[in-house]
């Protein structure tokens, strides 16, 4: 039983490291998908919508990705755990990042208003 799960988790964790090579490779040698990436991120109430989204998203896979990694739930799918939390922590960082610099340029652009007198 035990050399079952190590073979899913191993199965898992390369299907995973292969899906995010695959969108690495896409984003960066074809121009027409980065440039897609850059239109939908450089709209800025897009990139809050989106960050606001995925910020409880990001919790709640990193919440899963602990309780399958610790066995408190699904029979302990270690792999499953770390992609779960390898997700939540990315979105989770995506979507802190997002907010922290979008609520910058609001302060920034509040300043140059108020002193531009």
């Amino acid at each position: 039983m035990g050399e079952r799960d190590l073979l899913t988790d191993i199965v898992l964790l390369a299907l995973f490291f292969l899906m995010v090579y695959t969108v690495t490779y896409l984003v960066t040698h074809y121009p027409d998908v980065a440039s897609f990436f850059h239109e939908v991120l450089s709209n800025e109430t897009l990139r809050a919508i989106i960050a606001l989204l995925t910020l409880p998203i990001g919790i709640i896979f990193v919440t899963f990705g602990v309780r399958y990694m610790l066995n408190l739930i699904g029979g302990g799918r270690f792999a499953l755990g770390f992609i779960l939390v390898a997700l939540g922590v990315a979105l989770f960082l995506f979507s802190i990042t997002t907010i922290v610099v979008l609520l910058w340029n609001v302060i920034n652009n509040l300043i140059k208003v108020l002193t531009s007198v």
